[in-house]
This record gives structure tokens, sequence and C-alpha cells, in this order.
């Protein structure tokens, strides 16, 4: 059981470190766009939707398997920090 808790915790966190890269299909994109100008903003909005198969290729490449992989360590280690109080309990049940 705590296999698959781990592995349902990784999966998310990795598609939550991917839906946050700023590309402009992705939702980091729209909090990237706040701090572009809006001249640039809109010139790259026009081709948002021509971009989704080339990020589907690259992702398939492999290309982002390093910046996720690291970033969502990162972001495990921190939470594994800001939670680590809850498993002492668990350790003793086991």
């Amino acid at each position: 059981i705590l296999q698959v808790l781990w592995m349902m915790v990784s999966v998310n966190l990795s598609l939550a470190v991917f839906n946050l890269l700023p590309l402009p299909p992705l939702d980091g994109w729209r909090i990237a766009s706040v701090l572009l100008p809006p001249r640039i903003v809109w010139q790259i909005q026009g081709y948002e939707q021509m971009l989704v198969l080339p990020i589907l290729i690259l992702v398939w490449m492999g290309l982002f398997d390093a910046p996720i992989y690291f970033l969502t360590n990162f972001l495990y280690r921190i939470l594994s920090f800001l939670t680590g109080f809850i498993d002492i309990p668990f350790r003793m049940l086991l």
C-alpha cells in the first residue's frame, strides 16, 4: 500500500511540475505572462495552439525528463521536510 501511495504522490508531483513549466500551452505560461510585457504575450499567444504538438514531441523524446526529475525531487524533499512528523507514528506501527 505504501508503494502505491508513494507512486501516486510521485506521479502527481511530476504532473504538477510539468504543468508549471513556463511554456505557452501550459499553466506555467499564464504565471510567466504576468511578468512579461503585454506586446510579447500577445505575439506568443497567437502561436499557443501550434506549440502543443512540438511540446508533446519533446516530451516523448525525453527532453524534459531531467528538469522535471530535478524539480520533482526538490519539491518532494520540501514536502517530506514539512510533513516529516507524520512519518514517526507510521514507523512505530510498522
